[in-house]
């Protein structure tokens, strides 16, 4: 069974002043159960594996599907750098020996992300490749960071959204949508967390969004966004190791 995101969890509004509290009560509802203590003491040696995307998603739905806009711009490595540096920082804390793994990327990402049926967690689509790691480094265990995807209930990576009235925008939100799972060394799950959370985003410089998608996507605004996404992947990866039992 795949239970790396539960069907009650819910999401919240919030505003990025109580952003992160609202994140803490999310991941408490929205994970598997932590890691056994002896489980946590077996690993020694773990290693990290983040497969973010390297670009970002901006979506507008408006009241027709010929409202309906997508558009993406390039972060390159912000995503994985954020997510990598802050399950490091975690683990290290620990006294754990960490290593940060060089994979593929934008492969192993779209096999992760396939239809293939999975019974443990979605590392097993990428099975092989991960055992590689395993033994070549002699790992305990690997960290794997995803986006979190559930088309039942509209979790779709990490993205900004935006819905539209008449020729304006109602909201915009960000929702960096973000599993991280633990993998043994036979990539059987030993714990998973999964955050679903949106808040407002305003453009810079008090700007309204614009109705045409496009007309939004300027640079300062785009790097804002970036910056935003950055900082929650990173509190939500360190906030899901901790609940993990790390």
């Amino acid at each position: 069974m795949n239970i790396e995101f539960p069907k009650h969890c819910t999401a919240v509004r919030v505003t990025w002043a109580i952003f992160l509290a609202a994140l803490l009560s999310m991941l408490a509802a929205c994970g598997t159960p932590m890691m056994k203590p002896d489980q946590a003491l077996a690993i020694k040696k773990i290693g990290i594996v983040s497969l973010l995307p390297s670009e970002l998603s901006y979506q507008k739905i408006g009241i027709t599907v010929f409202n309906n806009e997508r558009a993406t711009r390039p972060v390159d490595s912000a995503f994985n750098s954020a997510a990598r540096a802050s399950a490091e920082n975690a683990l290290k804390i620990t006294g754990r020996n960490v290593m940060q793994l060089e994979v593929d990327v934008p492969t192993l990402a779209k096999r992760v992300r396939s239809g293939a049926i999975i019974f443990d967690s979605s590392a097993e689509r990428i099975h092989d490749e991960l055992g590689v790691l395993i033994k070549k480094h002699k790992l305990d265990a690997i960290v794997l960071i995803l986006e979190s995807f559930d088309a039942e209930n509209g979790i779709n990576g990490i993205r900004m959204f935006l819905r539209a009235g008449l020729k304006e925008i109602n909201t915009a939100n960000a929702m960096p949508d973000v599993t991280t799972l633990v993998v043994d060394a036979n990539i059987k799950m030993l714990a998973g967390q999964s955050n679903r959370v949106y808040f407002p985003v305003a453009r810079p410089g008090g700007q309204p969004w614009a109705y045409r998608l496009e007309e939004n996507l300027d640079v300062v605004t785009h790097q804002h966004v970036t910056n935003l996404m950055q900082k929650a992947t990173a509190s939500a990866v360190t906030q899901h190791l901790q609940t993990m039992g790390f």
